[in-house]
């Protein structure tokens, strides 16, 4: 799972670098976000694993890459062809 989540980071950017008018602002918000998940993620599993089961905890890493995905779709067909 994890080596998978982390193809998203350089695809994403990648995409985001693609559109040659907001390319830069789309670039720095992708990157915002990816040190911004990498900075909350790991201490709000851990949290949320003292609460309940560690397994449950880490399963909750699927539900937000289940809801990346179903938004996705909107954003790549925001983006220009090339």
């Amino acid at each position: 799972m994890g080596a998978g989540s982390a193809l998203n980071v350089p695809i994403g950017i990648a995409l985001a670098a693609a559109d040659p008018l907001r390319g830069p602002a789309k670039v720095a918000a992708v990157t915002s976000l990816s040190s911004i998940a990498n900075i909350v993620g790991p201490p709000a599993i851990g949290a949320l694993g003292e609460r309940i089961d560690i397994r449950l905890a880490m399963a909750s890493i699927i539900a937000v890459i289940l809801g990346a995905v179903a938004v996705s779709g909107r954003a790549v067909r925001s983006l220009p062809r090339l």
